[in-house]
């Protein structure tokens, strides 16, 4: 089962003391560019291969986040899938804003 969580949700769930695994599902190029403090890149054309190293334990829970673009659906999807994925395990969908807001700041100097 996919849930879209909220920010405040991803952070109550940061901060709740419970296993989390907190996959970024863009490729590396785009992870490069910017990405949520403490996710791990986990790019959709390397899914399979990764998340059983990045995730050994099926019962935890996984948030994926993407760029708003349906990949962390997808990816969702593919993990939902594999036949030794528990079920009572959800996997999470986060929208990762692709733009800080409020004006840019710089440092300075």
């Amino acid at each position: 089962m996919t849930h879209t969580a909220t920010p405040a949700e991803l952070k109550a769930m940061l901060h709740d003391g419970q296993e989390l695994a907190l996959l970024d599902v863009r490729e590396y190029g785009r992870f490069g560019a910017g990405h949520l403090l403490f996710a791990c890149p986990t790019p959709f054309s390397r899914l399979e291969f990764r998340v059983a190293d990045l995730v050994p334990r099926r019962s935890a829970r996984v948030v994926l986040c993407d760029e708003a673009d349906g990949l962390a659906e997808r990816a969702a999807q593919r993990l939902a899938g594999q036949a030794d994925r528990d079920p009572a395990a959800p996997a999470v969908r986060v929208v990762r804003p692709t733009r800080t807001p409020g004006p840019a700041r710089r440092p300075v100097r």
